[in-house]
């Protein structure tokens, strides 16, 4: 197109020397050859929009493919009934289509997208995605379902038969640890392990604590302070009656505590460590945690054993590893525990969701925090694995944290919000979240059920907040044990 403007303006600028016949020649040559360009250029242009046309056509077929094999796989397996399966396949290649699903490891995605959902909202499948805030952030959840994991490092619980199996297969093993209360071996893979096995593992996904810092406070200054709650003040409002000194066995996955503070009997703190030995330890967020669940002293009786899985990496990132806390778990099984507080929160993961469902089999109750992430957030695990009591937090009027996580998993809600806790130093802290609410129910809610409630009842005499029954923000509502 430059070629021709610069011989029309050259011809424009040539005195006269041709007849006006050969101008208009001239003229039509030039028009027909720009013609013909726009219409070369036109065909190009046509084939690469036809190209990707195609191209995405492509995709679309893959993914749908996909998702019908991992879908009917799933009904087979009874994870989904039969009545679910066209409206998930619907749903989600509606999805496909408005670019809402898309990645290298598509079937990874779909995998964690319909798990994800799918254990959090039994019998209402109607109504799944139609949130369209969750829906606008859909693929940046699912990208961080894939960034939070330790690179290139699978784990599979296994007996040794298959353990050998996978090693005559060349196996990428890094680490084999006996988990004598589960009964079998905790493997860790440098790479996707063998056929044999890769049914039974997963990704070694990375877990968070969820509490935030908001500022040091002295408790002279503070337990007056019109801005936050002390742990008496924010217990009264789940129970009128202060707890009773009955022995209680309560675990905890946390960071480390620091247990000369004045707030703790060090005889009656037990920790042990389960974190990389290049990690730092951390005291922050189990010191504050751990005086909630014993009100700062006040529950004399209660026992606290915490098994020390988050620390500070390298890059200064206080974090927990699936199989740091499932190597948690088994320790606290030995420990005989009655109930475990786990202010802490991360994607599903299949293998630490099985160890999970022993423990709770076993009769110990878990206890979970639903997370900070955000209304627009996918529900976070284990809170959102069945059987697990799933806490939100509240503030003084009754409001929810606006950051805690939302979705039909949420049982009860609890005052979480600027609670004057331990800080390591020895001095005082307020801090808020999902963390702090769930510390300060643990007790609360083993108590009751030590008391003959059941977890029904619990369920049944709440204080209603929000929307009319349960709902996704509140659960049931505001925790009540007088009754």
């Amino acid at each position: 197109m430059i070629a021709i403007l610069t011989l029309v303006m050259l011809f424009s600028t040539v005195p006269k020397l041709f007849a006006n016949d050969d101008l208009l020649d001239l003229d039509q040559g030039l028009e027909n050859l720009d013609e013909d360009r726009e219409e070369e250029i036109a065909d190009e242009i046509e084939d690469e929009i036809e190209l990707e046309d195609d191209l995405e056509e492509e995709l679309q077929d893959k993914l749908e493919d996909e998702l019908e094999d991992r879908i009917e796989a799933m009904v087979e397996e009874g994870t989904i009934t039969e009545e679910m399966e066209d409206a998930l396949e619907d749903q989600l290649e509606e999805m496909i289509e408005r670019g809402q699903l898309a990645g290298h490891n598509i079937e990874s995605q779909i995998e964690s997208l319909i798990e994800a959902q799918l254990n959090t909202l039994p019998g209402q499948y109607d109504d799944l995605f139609n949130d369209q805030s969750q829906l606008a952030d859909i693929e940046q959840a699912l990208m961080d379902l894939e960034v939070f994991a330790m690179e290139d490092e699978f784990i599979a619980l296994m007996d040794e038969d298959i353990l050998e199996e996978a090693k005559r297969q060349g196996a990428n093993i890094i680490s084999v640890e006996a988990m004598d209360e589960l009964g079998q071996l905790l493997v860790t893979f440098g790479d996707e392990p063998p056929a044999q096995v890769q049914t039974e593992s997963q990704a070694n996904h990375i877990y968070t604590l969820d509490a935030q810092s908001e500022e040091q406070a002295q408790p002279s200054t503070n337990i007056k302070s019109t801005e936050s709650l002390s742990l008496l003040q924010a217990s009264a409002f789940v129970t009128n009656t202060p707890l009773s000194n009955k022995a209680m066995r309560i675990g905890m996955m946390d960071s480390a505590i620091q247990s000369n503070h004045i707030c703790f009997q060090r005889d009656k703190v037990k920790q042990k460590t389960f974190t990389p030995s290049a990690a730092q330890q951390d005291y922050q967020h189990g010191t504050a945690m751990a005086s909630a669940i014993n009100q700062c002293g006040l529950l004399s009786s209660v026992e606290l054993f915490n098994a020390e899985v988050f620390a500070r990496t390298p890059k200064g990132l206080v974090i927990a590893s699936a199989a740091d806390l499932i190597k948690g778990l088994n320790w606290l099984l030995k420990q005989k525990v009655q109930a475990i507080n786990l202010s802490l929160s991360g994607p599903p993961n299949q293998v630490l969701a099985r160890v999970l469902k022993n423990v709770m089999e076993r009769g110990t109750v878990i206890i979970a925090s639903v997370g900070n992430e955000g209304a627009a957030a996918f529900p976070r695990y284990p809170a959102a694995q069945s059987g697990v009591i799933a806490i939100t937090a509240i503030d003084k009027n009754l409001n929810v944290f606006e950051k805690a996580v939302r979705g039909t998993h949420v049982d009860f809600a609890v005052p979480g919000v600027s609670i004057l806790l331990a800080d390591p130093n020895g001095e005082y802290t307020i801090k808020t979240g999902t963390s702090v609410a769930n510390a300060v129910a643990t007790p609360i809610i083993l108590h009751s059920l030590q008391s003959g409630k059941t977890l029904q009842s619990l369920k049944s005499n709440t204080k209603d907040l929000g929307e009319k029954g349960k709902d996704k923000i509140f659960g049931y509502g505001l925790l009540q044990t007088n009754f």
